[in-house]
């Protein structure tokens, strides 16, 4: 229960930073900036409403995507919450990298009452280490690298590409398993609430040699690749 309490103060803390100025003028404000013929890569896309960045805009501006959410029960939450919608895919895997079966830990249903948006492949990770071992469960999972969506939704031949990353402390390994010699997202961006300082200066620092202009917000990065 200990770790209940933590987790409901944290997640009262990121709503109200979420609705702060600087959010809402940097994160928000941007995305309403890109136009329509984004195709979007949303990697822990949860329910893709509660706290989504790009949810309006899929909405408005009818963007075309694919969401990617590992947990069975949040993934059929996901499905229902776009029924009839066309251009939009759903894949019910984790991004791993190479393909294997994996762990993944949430926690238990009677603690969130059936709406655990928290999910991780390491229980001392994110929100996660918050909870006493007893509080989570294990669900096995199927994981892919990112490979597989390049190549399943021809990434590499749309107009334009914006790659979404909140995985609970493991944003950098699915960031590091982008081959961006063949492949550059043009947009991306990824929670770094999670990340230690000396970590997410190294991702920083990766993507603007290959080409990114870095943007910090209150929880998220924003990389915008710069073409020459």
């Amino acid at each position: 229960m200990i770790g209940l309490l933590r987790w409901r103060i944290k997640s009262r803390i990121e709503t109200a930073l979420q609705r702060l100025p600087i959010f809402q003028n940097l994160l928000t404000k941007f995305v309403d900036k890109l136009p329509e013929d984004v195709f979007f890569v949303e990697i822990g896309a949860n329910d893709g409403v509660d706290f989504d960045p790009i949810y309006q805009a899929v909405i408005k501006k009818k963007w075309s995507g694919v969401y990617i959410e590992p947990q069975k029960s949040v993934f059929m939450k996901l499905q229902s919450n776009f029924l009839g919608r066309e251009n939009i895919y759903f894949e019910n895997i984790a991004i791993t990298k190479e393909e294997m079966l994996v762990d993944l830990f949430s926690p238990n249903e009677e603690l969130t009452k059936g709406n655990s948006l928290i999910a991780s492949m390491h229980m001392n990770k994110g929100v996660l280490r918050h909870f006493s071992e007893f509080e989570l469960r294990k669900e096995t999972v199927q994981g892919k690298p990112f490979q597989y969506i390049i190549d399943k939704y021809e990434l590499k031949n749309k107009q334009r590409t914006l790659v979404l990353i909140d995985v609970e402390g493991f944003e950098k390994d699915i960031i590091e398993s982008i081959d961006f010699k063949s492949y550059k997202p043009d947009y991306l961006i990824f929670e770094h609430a999670h990340l230690t300082y000396d970590i997410h200066r190294e991702i920083n620092s990766s993507l603007g040699q290959h080409g990114y202009k870095i943007y910090l917000d209150t929880m998220d990065t924003l990389a915008i690749l710069i073409r020459k």
